[in-house]
């Protein structure tokens, strides 16, 4: 369901009519990108905007689906964290790249200031850059893309970095046919895949650029 991602976060309304569809079609979770764009430092507008079109979410679906959010990387740290703030109160499943990548000291005061999970790793590309995600604390959930970061073998080191701390793994990769076989050798390998739900179905309303999770094709929910 693209649309998630290609609704402007104004739209409060036709976010929530897509939250419904989402759980109308079998889905128990999905993810959006109800962030607008910002600068590095504006007023409560975008703020307001993000949060409204989550409560319509939430509110539309209810407290028993797990709603993710995508900022793109796209927030300041300092947006970043009042967007996190602000969207606590729902109860996120995460809240995916909340500020620039390479700000992991930003990340990891997003993560502490905030008790929903934070998502983020699509677009480091080395282990050395994991390793300064990992050791500075700066994500629950880790995104390696299998395209970015090194290909499989670089992505089994990511894997087995991550294993000195709690952070589930959830590999992202994009879509071609030679990257989706990585993407299954990956899910099926990795020593540290067991920390999965399997059996969600969601709705990424990833566009065609969007690194899918691997974590994310699953089955439909009864």
């Amino acid at each position: 369901m693209e649309a998630f991602y290609e609704t402007a976060a104004e739209d409060a309304e036709r976010f929530a009519d897509l939250a419904r569809q989402a759980v109308a079609g079998g889905y128990s979770a999905f993810k959006s990108m109800a962030v607008p764009p910002t600068s590095v430092l504006e007023g409560i507008g975008p703020v307001r905007a993000a949060e409204q079109a989550v409560a319509k979410m939430r509110e539309a679906v209810g407290p028993q689906i797990d709603i993710m959010v995508d900022c793109h990387a796209r927030p300041s740290p300092t947006m970043g964290l009042q967007f996190a703030k602000a969207l606590e109160p729902y109860r996120l499943y995460f809240l995916e790249e909340p500020c620039w990548p390479e700000s992991i000291d930003a990340l990891a005061s997003i993560k502490a200031a905030v008790s929903t999970p934070i998502a983020t790793g699509e677009r480091l590309t080395s282990l050395n850059q994991f390793r300064d995600l990992f050791v500075a604390r700066g994500c629950d959930v880790a995104q390696p893309d299998i395209t970015h970061c090194g290909g499989l073998s670089s992505a089994r080191k990511i894997a087995a970095l991550r294993r000195l701390i709690v952070s589930p793994w959830r590999p992202t990769i994009r879509r071609d046919r030679s990257a989706l076989r990585h993407r299954s050798s990956s899910a099926f390998r990795s020593p540290t895949t067991r920390s999965a739900r399997p059996s969600v179905k969601m709705s990424l309303g990833a566009p065609m650029l969007y690194a899918i999770s691997i974590l994310s094709i699953a089955k439909r929910a009864p």
